[in-house]
């Protein structure tokens, strides 16, 4: 019982390509190294709270590279950079470094450690460093910002077989860009011992109020805000509980001048 449930702990926290934080740390000792790479493309741009066609399809391939370590009981740290392509139209899109992040998770309550029905809450916070590209544009990789993030995340582990975790956060960013109030909601099951399916919820809620269609909007998309609403699908498999490998499907539900992506992404991670 003791191997199934722990196996079902490393699958719930490594069930999505599109990384939240997670109450569930894993072993004491534990790394991991991962890869991940991200194609998403879209045909229509949020102008304001209305989306409108684009003239041709925005497109945008990441190459993600993340590194955790379990340093204790209730301790983990992380950290997550990578590489990035835009194309759109007849421009010549951008490409750089995607901004870093450096983080630390602190688990305030395990739940298996307890017979409460009380779920596991940990603390998570984060640097983020902005990356090198051209910020400003439609095809920028990013908005330019440096900042950091903290939240607190929620988690229960049912039968060994489903789990739900919720987090919320609050993000400060540099540069003129504005701040984000972030939550992400996932659920968790796993049909076997090596293979799960998770699905999540997660809604970026900027905290300013110039659209693309104002009259004060410059040109320079760092001072917009920034909405979006995304829901994922993920399959994971786990080999010998160290080789894991997980297929992303995501869609952007509602968004205020973002584009309307539609996402698709492969990890493979490692863990030793």
């Amino acid at each position: 019982m003791k191997r199934i449930l722990l196996g079902s702990v490393a699958l719930f926290a490594a069930g999505s390509a599109l990384a939240d934080g997670s109450p569930w740390l894993g072993s004491p000792g534990n790394a991991t190294i991962s890869t991940t790479q991200i194609f998403q493309t879209a045909d229509k741009l949020y102008v304001g709270d209305d989306d409108m066609d684009l003239p041709d399809d925005l497109t945008q391939t990441t190459q993600w590279y993340s590194v955790s370590k379990v340093v204790s009981d209730n301790l983990s740290v992380d950290a997550k950079f990578g590489f990035a392509e835009s194309d759109f139209v007849d421009s010549a899109g951008d490409t750089g470094t995607t901004d870093s992040t450096i983080g630390a998770t602190w688990r305030v309550r395990d739940e298996f450690l307890s017979d409460s029905w009380l779920p596991s809450i940990a603390i998570r916070g984060a640097i983020n460093v902005a990356g090198n590209y051209d910020e400003g544009e439609v095809t920028s990789i990013g908005d330019g910002a440096s900042g950091a993030e903290a939240s607190i995340i929620v988690g229960k582990v049912f039968n060994n077989v489903i789990a739900l975790s919720t987090e919320i956060g609050y993000r400060y960013r540099d540069s003129g860009v504005d701040n984000d109030a972030f939550v992400n909601v996932n659920s968790y099951f796993q049909l076997t011992d090596g293979l799960s399916v998770s699905a999540g919820y997660h809604i970026v809620d900027a905290q300013g109020d110039l659209d693309l269609n104002d009259s004060e909007f410059t040109g320079d998309f760092t001072e917009l805000a920034e909405d979006n609403t995304l829901a994922d699908i993920n399959v994971s498999y786990e080999f010998d509980n160290r080789l894991s490998i997980t297929l992303t499907r995501a869609s952007v539900l509602d968004g205020r001048n973002t584009a309307k992506s539609d996402i698709s992404a492969l990890s493979v991670g490692y863990t030793f």
